[in-house]
């Protein structure tokens, strides 16, 4: 990784250190970092750390422990939205950038399954556009 790069971390665990510490490693490389973090959480377990290590640091409003749901018969709460709400925060950025690229005449490429007809080939062609751009 170097200053040209930018890596997308969810904190998606139950305890967000082992994030943190890839966050950590990340940003001393100097890749731009955009992460999804729940910043009020029921257990109160802090994020600013993780956050501060991001350019981009976005509140995917998902701080349930386990779920939001109270169900008779279970211990803990169901229906967990933190995977839901990181998805959603994933393809927006995913949508912006894109949009911004194609925008500015530069779309991105991208790499197409080689288990789909016609993927190999696709993915041969773009190669050397790829290569040239660096993205």
């Amino acid at each position: 990784l170097s200053s040209k790069d930018v890596v997308i971390i969810a904190c998606a665990l139950a305890e967000p250190g082992i994030e943190t510490n890839m966050a950590r490693r990340v940003h001393a490389t100097g890749a731009a970092i955009v992460g999804f973090h729940a910043a009020k959480r029921e257990d109160r377990i802090p994020t600013e750390e993780f956050a501060a290590l991001c350019e981009v640091a976005i509140d995917n409003q998902s701080g349930d422990i386990g779920g939001v749901l109270v169900v008779p018969g279970y211990e803990r709460k169901v229906i967990p939205t933190l995977g839901l709400m990181n998805n959603y925060a994933y393809w927006a950025v995913i949508g912006t950038f894109v949009q911004t690229m194609e925008n500015a005449g530069s779309p991105p490429y991208y790499w197409m399954s080689n288990h789909v007809p016609g993927g190999h080939e696709y993915n041969d062609a773009i190669k050397p556009l790829f290569d040239a751009r660096g993205y």
